[in-house]
């Protein structure tokens, strides 16, 4: 039987990306993605909670997320599980800790890039300049 390994999220971006480099000096950035879970409990009242995923993008895709993401920004994340293994740091080595992680491998805008918000604030800050003259239609010509 064939296996799958799975990750697809919709969240809010928690802060703000910032772009490192690996010793390769392959580009990447770590995303801390939000989503909420909701279920009734035994008393059948609605109950929320805020999980908080840590994502790994690499490459061309992390460098866009860097220049256009903010704070907020509602994404889908399409990747997979990857796990780390380490020495725990005991007195023992005997001992390790496993840390999972996500990696993506597409990850996909599910609200206006940062580029269009700046654009259109100086629309908005633009049009704040015109003035109620301008607006004026030219009266219509009486044919004759």
């Amino acid at each position: 039987m064939r296996t799958m390994n799975k990750v697809l999220l919709i969240g809010h971006l928690g802060s703000p990306p910032q772009l490192k480099h690996s010793s390769q000096d392959r580009p990447y950035t770590h995303l801390n993605l939000a989503t909420k879970r909701r279920w009734k409990d035994s008393q059948e009242k609605w109950q929320e909670k805020t999980d908080w995923h840590s994502v790994t993008v690499w490459g061309r895709q992390a460098e866009v997320c860097v220049e256009q993401l903010i704070v907020g920004s509602l994404l889908m994340v399409d990747g997979y599980l990857s796990t780390m293994e380490r020495p725990s740091g005991g007195e023992s080595s005997q001992f390790s800790e496993k840390r999972v992680f996500i990696t993506s491998r597409r990850v996909t805008f599910l609200t206006r890039p940062q580029a269009q918000y700046e654009a259109e604030e100086e629309l908005e800050t633009e049009s704040l300049a015109i003035l109620p003259s301008d607006l004026e239609k030219p009266s219509p010509s009486v044919p004759p």
